[in-house]
C-alpha cells in the first residue's frame, strides 16, 4: 500500500497479526523511511501508557506512524495530543462526535475507543517518535466485558458499521496535515480549542493519581505545552502528561 502524494503513510507495512506495532517500528525505527505506518489486524501484545495492556481484536484499527523530527526532544511528547486532534477530525468527518480526554483517549457516549500511545527514539543526535494508535471500530463490547476491560466499540455506541481503511486513511490524512504544521511552525495553540472545546474532563472533577497517591482536582485548562491544569483546594497547577493518570 503506498501513496506518492505525502509523507505520512507514503509507506504502509501491513500485517495480519503481530505482538505490537510500536514494538516493531522501535525495532526497526532506523530502517524504516520517516512517515512509515505499521498497521496489523490484531495485536497480542498491544500496549497502552505505563505498561498498561491495550485489548487488540480483530475488528480494530491498530497501527503506528514513524516520524522523524528536528525539534528539540522536550516538545515532541505534544504530538500525542496532536495525534488525538487527528483522529477526533477523522471520526467528525464520518460524523461521530466523541471526547478527548486529556492527554490519549478518545470517548465516545462516555466510553473509551481509542488509545494512543507516543514513545521516545533515537539518539542525541538523530531523535524521532512512534504513535501507536488503537481505536476499537467494529468489535463487540462482549470482548471487552469477558476480559473486565472498560471499553467498547464505534460499533457499539453509534450502530455505525465503519470501513477500517476509510477511518485509517483519513487520519493519516491529518496526522500528515498536523504533524508537519506543528514541526514546521511550533504552533500548538491553533490546536488547543478542539481539544479544549471536545474535551471529557475539562470543567469536571477528576481523580488523580500519582505514583501511590491519589488526589481530587478540577480541570481547567490546556496550557501552550500541552499541561493540563487543574485547580487542587484554591491552588492552580500544570500536570505533564507522563506524571500521572486520569479517571473521571
Amino acid at each position: 500500500m503506498t501513496n506518492q502524494n505525502r509523507l505520512i503513510g507514503k509507506k504502509i507495512l501491513h500485517f495480519d497479526v503481530i505482538d505490537s506495532t510500536n514494538e516493531y517500528a522501535k525495532k526497526n525505527f532506523f530502517k524504516l523511511e520517516n512517515g512509515a505506518v505499521i498497521l496489523s489486524d490484531e495485536q497480542t501484545k498491544g500496549r497502552g501508557r505505563v505498561g498498561r495492556g491495550f485489548i487488540s481484536n480483530r475488528g480494530g484499527l491498530f497501527f503506528s506512524v514513524v516520524f522523524h523530527s528536528k525539534l528539540d526532544i522536550s516538545k515532541l511528547p505534544i504530538y500525542t495530543q496532536l495525534a488525538s486532534v487527528a483522529v477526533f477530525k477523522a471520526l467528525e468527518d464520518l460524523s461521530i462526535n466523541a471526547k478527548i480526554k486529556w492527554p490519549n483517549d478518545l470517548y465516545i457516549n462516555g466510553s473509551k475507543v481509542c488509545g494512543i500511545l507516543t514513545e521516545l527514539v533515537g539518539s542525541k543526535d538523530f531523535h524521532g517518535i512512534i504513535v501507536g494508535i488503537g481505536i476499537n471500530v467494529n468489535n463487540k463490547k462482549d470482548e471487552f466485558i469477558k476480559q473486565n476491560i472498560c471499553a467498547s466499540s464505534i460499533e457499539e455506541e453509534t450502530g455505525l458499521k465503519v470501513n477500517r481503511s476509510t477511518l485509517l486513511e483519513k487520519i493519516l490524512l491529518y496526522i500528515d496535515e498536523i504533524f508537519l504544521d506543528y514541526e514546521k511552525n511550533s504552533d500548538f495553540i491553533k490546536y488547543k480549542p478542539i481539544l479544549t472545546d471536545n474535551s471529557l474532563i475539562i470543567g469536571k472533577e477528576i481523580e488523580i493519581t500519582f505514583g501511590n497517591e491519589k488526589t481530587i482536582a478540577k480541570a481547567l485548562d490546556i496550557d501552550e505545552f500541552g499541561n493540563l491544569i487543574i485547580d487542587f483546594n484554591g491552588q492552580i497547577s500544570a500536570l505533564n502528561a507522563g506524571e500521572v493518570h486520569i479517571k473521571m
